[in-house]
């Protein structure tokens, strides 16, 4: 009855923002029922903020994207963390299209672990940091990332990377970190590039090979 439907939906707004995790996982457990009733960013504090933005993510399901869209300006990094985390849980493309597309990303740390999230970041404005930690060769790189947006980029894991040729098409690239790229080896790619911040690994390298770094000169 519309009465008891009320009452109801009156004692789970009580729970919003939940004040523990305890409340958090018993507003989860109710699933999509919750998603009419969550508030928006209006009025929360930090804290509820981010608190409301893990049970919309935690119910994971569809109609939760609109909601989180709600969050994405938000001011503080802790919700915009667990807006980025949250990227995974949901059909990559839309989600970028939907929420990141509205985030406020040049001091945020975004990572991207399989093709489709590299090729999503289009969706994106200016990114503070990419990471990215997929197996793929330079050429796949160069038509995935897109050519501009990206001021630093960190590359992990990847045996499969052995030409750095790609970041010349990254525009506005500033700063560049390798780990676990063993075979990387034409540092030449790099000439003359406006880095201002490079992390490299060096495998085996010969002296002669480093000789295209000295033309960084805005290294810092």
């Amino acid at each position: 009855e519309e009465e008891v439907r009320e009452r109801i939906a009156h004692r789970v707004r009580a729970l919003i923002p939940p004040p523990d995790d305890t409340a958090a996982a018993k507003l989860t457990s109710l699933g999509s029922y919750v998603l009419p009733l969550v508030p928006g960013p209006e009025g929360l504090d930090d804290q509820q903020a981010r608190a409301v933005v893990q049970v919309i993510r935690d119910i994971g399901d569809p109609a939760s994207l609109p909601l989180l869209r709600r969050f994405a300006g938000h001011p503080s990094h802790q919700v915009s963390e667990v807006l980025l985390n949250a990227w995974s849980r949901f059909p990559t493309e839309e989600y970028a299209r939907e929420v990141l597309a509205h985030m406020p990303l040049e001091h945020e740390v975004v990572g991207v672990f399989n093709p489709a999230m590299a090729a999503a970041l289009r969706h994106c404005g200016p990114i503070g940091l990419v990471v990215v930690g997929m197996t793929a060769s330079g050429p796949e790189l160069a038509k995935l990332l897109p050519d501009r947006g990206i001021s630093k980029l960190t590359v992990l894991g990847n045996p499969l990377l052995d030409s750095l040729s790609f970041v010349r098409g990254l525009s506005g690239l500033t700063s560049l970190s390798l780990a676990r790229c063993p075979r990387v080896r034409p540092w030449p790619a790099l000439q003359g590039l406006p880095l201002t911040s490079l992390h490299p690994e060096l495998h085996e390298t010969e002296k002669a090979d480093l000789a295209a770094l000295r033309t960084l000169d805005r290294l810092t």
